[in-house]
């Protein structure tokens, strides 16, 4: 839009008597009064008040443009999905990183297919141990640990922590009862700290750089955009469970970047499949609502999910016993 600005900052809109929606504000009477925002199924309006006093300015009689601005709308995702076990949330980061690489099933060794899938599982598990708790295990994370030798010595340090702390509670145990978990987590806690210290450091030069570059082709758009993280790379603000109990709707309008859309959109098809898909399983929610899927230029986010819960054959055979209709256009 920057070439036009110089033309869109000399235009002036008059605004008296034009009906103009304003967000985060509300008409009343000569005023505008500011809002937090809407709630509830009947939208109830939530005003700010200073001192218990709505906030209220003028209604402007002209408009001009003054720029280009990001507004948060407060529906955020996490392209790692926190809420399936480590590896089946890697294998639907693989089935993405096929599609980003024309559906092919990884490069002539298979890098993808089998090291960079290897390798994104342990960075899940890696983060899920060491992170606060609270903090979800998101895509900019894995790229860090991927390539920032100073984060993933971060990270490490505090895994041996935990190894330590480990090992004292089953030399000097308070319960008995509790060893054999003791021990199970602290065989786990050891092969994670072995793969990253044995394996993934010590790596061949040549593979270890093609196994990177896959796993930046995945994760290096949130390292580098900051509101695309937040968006796309923070704990999710909703669930698709909404949309069989509720009936919510969701669109997913893409964006200019063609690759980072077909990952986000990938992504969020292979959730929302999932979730449906689990509906007869779970008798306490809506059994009788049907649920439409839609999706324009489908081929572009076409998953093929051998070997995994999702994936277009597995959602296309049961489809009927889960009440999805599919509306796919190419």
């Amino acid at each position: 839009i920057e070439p036009y600005e110089p033309v869109l900052k000399d235009l002036v809109f008059d605004v008296v008597d034009k009906a103009v929606k304003f967000i985060g504000w509300r008409r009343e009477g000569k005023d505008l009064v500011r809002v937090n925002r809407t709630t509830g199924p009947w939208k109830q309006t939530e005003y700010k008040e200073n001192n218990g006093q709505k906030l209220r300015i003028n209604y402007p009689k002209n408009l001009r443009y003054a720029g280009l601005g990001y507004i948060d709308n407060g529906l955020h995702y996490n392209i790692v999905n926190n809420n399936i076990e480590p590896a089946e949330a890697a294998r639907r980061l693989r089935l993405i990183g096929q599609l980003l690489n024309g559906g092919k099933p990884g490069g002539d060794n298979k890098f993808w297919d089998d090291g960079a899938e290897n390798h994104v599982l342990y960075c899940i598990e890696m983060l899920h141990i060491v992170n606060e708790p609270g903090v979800q295990v998101d895509g900019a994370d894995i790229g860090r640990l991927t390539t920032q030798k100073t984060f993933w010595s971060g990270k490490n340090n505090i895994l041996k922590e935990k190894i330590a702390e480990l090992k004292t509670k089953i030399a000097e145990p308070t319960d008995p009862g509790l060893i054999p978990e003791l021990e199970e987590r602290l065989k786990k806690y050891t092969g994670i700290k072995s793969y990253f210290e044995e394996e993934w450091v010590a790596m061949e030069g040549k593979t270890k750089a093609i196994m990177t570059q896959v796993i930046k082709q995945l994760f290096n758009a949130f390292l580098l955009d900051g509101k695309l993280q937040n968006a796309f790379g923070s704990n999710a603000t909703y669930s698709f469970m909404s949309t069989i109990t509720r009936g919510d709707l969701y669109i997913f309008g893409g964006c200019e970047y063609e690759t980072l859309a077909k990952m986000v959109g990938t992504a969020l098809k292979m959730d929302f499949q999932s979730c449906v898909l689990s509906r007869p399983a779970n008798k306490h929610i809506n059994q009788t609502r049907y649920l439409l899927f839609e999706n324009d230029e489908c081929q572009e986010f076409a998953v093929a999910g051998v070997g995994s819960a999702v994936g277009d054959e597995r959602a296309m055979s049961l489809a009927g016993e889960s009440h999805l209709i599919n509306l796919l256009a190419t």
